[in-house]
């Protein structure tokens, strides 16, 4: 699940395409001709571009990689860029159909590092996704559980799959950095069990409890600071000051009231009081009435000229003597039917078809003249009558008016004199209130905070209790389990089996090798690695020290991916007689494991000298004429058919 393969590199841009056909290969080359760029470069296509590249890289355009993982193949194309979002592009590489050459049948498009809106999943989770290596973070100080916690991407378990050309005898994947041994030490934790997802949540949930422990503090802090100086230990001593104050409030505005009824009583105006309402009464009453007799007389002098219009048409009624029934109709005042005047022979009508008969109504419509004559008469006696009475409730009204204005005006002058005698007294009881009930505000604020203080106290000791769980879960994990303790012995075995076959010595010490417990180092002949005086041994035992956590990986099925890259392994060994024997068996070594184990584990060394019977598996040779970066060189200024190219070192 966690084997990964490097099949071919190919820099764009740059015009050198390195394939690495077997388990074992080997970049061979002079000091400036590209090795540690090809390294660099390795490290791009599998994890985070490196800073501060050499500037011949700047015409590579991206590097393009061809990775198996397991049995699963990927075209990886990854920009040579440090931007965090750019686009890294992702193709699954499968058999052909019938013979057919290989197909592609998956691609993906992700960012780099850093997800986007559209793109969740980065290319460095991927990675982790590909390799089964678990996602998890751990804390920067190991010792601090508040401290922020960092993921553990690719970039950190590449610091054991690729060792640099000046760190192979100076470091142990970069011990001597702070930054790098944190995550070295998270690495070793994570591929040995010693650090485990299980681990991480519990640390996970160490920290949300101790930084709620100590936002609860400063809260706590906070009101213990407001309630240092005032009375109140508990919240029964809050609650019996809340209710004597308002008792006080309740006596205050009983005093008041008392008060005001006396004020009523010294300044008579009760009875002011209830002549104004009375008057207000009889105006209301009395304007009521005003208005009822001005609509009835509006109504007569409106009856009087109907009655006026009615006697003006019996009077010309009279004089031409007929009745005014002379109308044409259009329709039939019955059924509503149309007739037309044709319908009948002259001289008849055409509603009835009768022939009219002619009568004398004179004295009809002469008696009728006379009735509404008298109803004249009478009508203007009664105007003439509700004019009189409309002036006299006009008038009353005025005097009520002025009655009532009266009332009113000495209301307030005896009003006025009782709040001027007890202005001051009303002014201190109206203070004594606020002050009363600012007081149970304040009270009420102090209640909160005391009960809010009595419950995160209680949460407070629910949390620490639960802290004490979590550390001790934490300790029970943090102590080596049988599993981690016996993968630890098997690593010091295969190291010190390898320093064997590598015929390392020191002086007339005994050779073991051992891993420190604390802090995760080789230690050789009972030597930390940081006391070992001579260089090329340091080479010799990261060499070895490297292999060994690699083949224990795969022996166990560990996360460690099953790439190692070894940047500079003649590095101070020397190449004459008992240095160059230590070379070669280092070679010897390599080819030997990676035999063992039948393609599942990857070596990739860059060396400036390769013995003869490690000649077989040098894939690229550098010059000082023919440099890693190739570059387009015209010698005319024109493209041609055989254009040559300019190397570049790095």
């Amino acid at each position: 699940m966690h084997e990964i393969r490097l099949h071919r590199i190919d820099l764009v841009g740059g015009n050198r395409t390195i394939d690495f056909a077997g388990a074992f290969s080997v970049i061979s080359g002079s000091i400036t001709t590209g090795k540690t760029t090809v390294v660099r470069l390795i490290r791009a296509l599998l994890g985070r571009v490196p800073e501060h590249l050499p500037p011949e890289t700047s015409s590579v355009r991206s590097v393009h990689g061809r990775v198996s993982f397991g049995e699963s193949m990927w075209e990886i194309d990854r920009p040579l860029v440090t931007t965090k979002t750019a686009m890294v592009s992702l193709s699954r590489r499968g058999p052909g159909d019938d013979g057919e050459p290989e197909r592609i049948i998956d691609t993906l498009r992700l960012p780099a590092e850093r997800p986007t809106a559209t793109d969740p999943e980065t290319y460095i989770e991927w990675l982790l996704d590909r390799l089964a290596i678990p996602a998890v973070a751990v804390p920067r100080a190991r010792t601090q559980a508040t401290s922020e916690a960092s993921p553990v991407t690719i970039n950190d378990w590449l610091l054991y799959c690729i060792v640099r050309d000046d760190e192979i005898d100076t470091t142990v994947f970069g011990h001597r950095d702070p930054y790098k041994d944190r995550k070295r030490r998270a690495v070793f934790e994570l591929n040995y069990g010693i650090y485990d997802t299980e681990t991480a949540a519990l640390q996970a949930r160490l920290r949300s409890v101790e930084l709620r422990l100590e936002d609860l503090d400063r809260s706590n802090e906070a009101v213990r600071m407001f309630l240092k100086d005032t009375p109140f230990a508990s919240l029964d001593d809050i609650d019996e000051q809340v209710a004597l104050t308002k008792r006080m409030i309740v006596d205050l505005d009983t005093r008041v009231k008392t008060a005001a009824v006396e004020g009523l009583e010294q300044t008579q105006s009760q009875v002011l009081r209830d002549t104004v309402a009375r008057l207000e009464d009889a105006l209301a009453s009395a304007t009521a009435t005003e208005r009822a007799a001005s609509r009835n007389l509006l109504e007569l002098n409106e009856l009087h000229q109907t009655l006026m219009t009615q006697s003006d048409r019996l009077t010309r009624a009279i004089v031409a003597d007929e009745w005014l029934v002379d109308f044409d109709f259009v329709v039939c005042p019955r059924c509503g039917t149309g007739v037309e005047a044709s319908r009948s022979a002259d001289g008849h009508c055409y509603l009835c078809l009768q022939e009219p008969q002619q009568g004398n109504h004179r004295d009809e419509l002469v008696a009728e003249q006379e009735r509404i004559a008298s109803q004249i008469v009478e009508t203007q006696s009664l105007i003439e009558l509700r004019r009189d009475e409309l002036a006299a409730l006009k008038a009353e009204c005025d005097q009520i008016r002025d009655e009532t204005s009266s009332a009113n005006a000495e209301l307030d002058r005896r009003t006025a004199e009782f709040v001027s005698q007890r202005s001051e007294a009303m002014v201190i009881a109206a203070q004594q209130r606020a002050t009363l009930e600012g007081r149970i505000e304040q009270l009420g604020e102090y209640r909160q905070l005391l009960a809010r203080y009595a419950d995160s106290e209680g949460h407070f000791v629910a949390l620490e209790e639960k802290r004490a769980d979590l550390m001790d879960a934490l300790a029970q994990h943090e102590r080596l389990s049988d599993r981690s303790e016996q993968l630890l012995t098997d690593l010091e075995a295969r190291f010190v089996d390898y320093l064997q076959r590598l015929h390392v010595s020191l002086s007339d010490l005994p050779l073991t090798a051992a891993i420190n417990r604390t802090s995760y180092l080789p230690e050789v002949s009972g030597r930390p690695f940081d006391e070992l005086s001579s260089q090329g041994l340091t080479v010799l035992v990261n060499v070895a020290h490297a292999l060994a956590h690699h083949t224990v990986s795969l022996d166990h099925n560990l996360p460690l991916p099953s790439l190692l890259v070894l940047d500079g392994l003649s590095n101070n060994v020397g190449s004459e007689g008992f240095d160059l024997a230590r070379r070669d068996d280092t070679y010897k070594l390599l080819l030997e494991e990676t035999k063992e184990y039948a393609g599942r584990l990857q070596v990739i060394a860059l060396d400036n000298d390769v013995p003869a019977f490690a000649a077989d598996a040098v894939v690229a040779t550098l010059t000082p004429d023919d440099r890693l970066i190739r570059l387009p060189h015209r010698t005319d200024g024109e493209r041609s058919d055989d254009e040559t190219y300019e190397p570049y070192g790095g």
